[in-house]
Formats: structure tokens, C-alpha cells, sequence
């Protein structure tokens, strides 16, 4: 007997606007997952979603690329690059766009390498 999926709660990017959002991965199917996302069901590549097990809490640089969050709640991140480490050990933050952070949480980003931020700002500015 095949044993029970258990859903998880990951960041996933929404096609829409190529933003990553908080949702619910509900079923996996071969080669995606199926995630709840904003009261609807997609598929979306392995590659697209992050578990909290891939935040490492381990200390970024200047120069390192980051999936950061937007708001306050945590709900939506986009690409970004740490631009300054703060005394509190928080990151500044410069998004693809150009917008800037100046006190975010280690504990709240995703690390990921140039390629990513590159394809992921590419697809975000597709989207505009």
C-alpha cells in the first residue's frame, strides 16, 4: 500500500505575474506539483516551488540573490539581491525592480544562484 501524501505549505510562483506566493501542495503528480494557490489548483514545476526546508537561515553576503518577501505577512516574495548585511544581522534588499528593503529577517529569504534571479526577474518582466 502506497503510503498517504501529506500536503505542505511552500512558496510557488504564480504565472500570472511571475510573483512566488504562499500555497498548498495538495497532490503530486509525476513530474509537478499540484498546489493550491489563491483558491485555485495549478501545476507547477518542482523547480518553482520552495519548502521552508530550502530557507537555510545560513548568512548571505552582498551580492547574494534572494527570493525576499514584499509584505510584512510573508505571502508574496520576488527576486532580489542582498545590497548590505545590518548590525541585527537583517538584509537590505534591492528587487528586480529597483525597490528597496532595508531591514529584512535571514530566516525570511530564499536563497537561490544568479540563474534563477535571472530567469525569474525575465519572467516576471515578460508579465508587465
Amino acid at each position: 500500500q502506497k503510503p498517504s501524501f501529506s500536503p505542505f505549505c511552500v512558496c510557488v510562483r504564480d504565472d500570472s505575474d511571475g510573483l512566488y506566493r504562499r500555497g498548498m501542495v495538495t497532490k503530486s503528480s509525476g513530474r509537478s506539483y499540484e498546489v493550491s494557490l489563491n483558491g485555485e489548483s495549478i501545476l507547477q514545476d518542482p523547480c518553482q516551488v520552495f519548502t521552508d526546508r530550502k530557507k537555510t537561515g545560513l548568512p548571505l553576503s552582498p551580492g547574494s540573490y534572494c527570493l525576499c518577501p514584499l509584505d510584512g505577512l510573508q505571502n508574496t516574495f520576488a527576486p532580489g539581491r542582498v545590497t548590505a548585511v545590518n548590525k541585527d544581522s537583517s538584509y537590505a534588499v534591492t528587487f528586480h525592480d529597483g525597490n528597496e528593503l532595508y531591514s529584512v529577517d535571514k530566516n525570511a529569504v530564499y536563497p537561490v544562484n544568479k540563474d534563477f534571479y535571472t530567469n525569474a526577474t525575465n519572467f516576471i518582466m515578460s508579465r508587465d
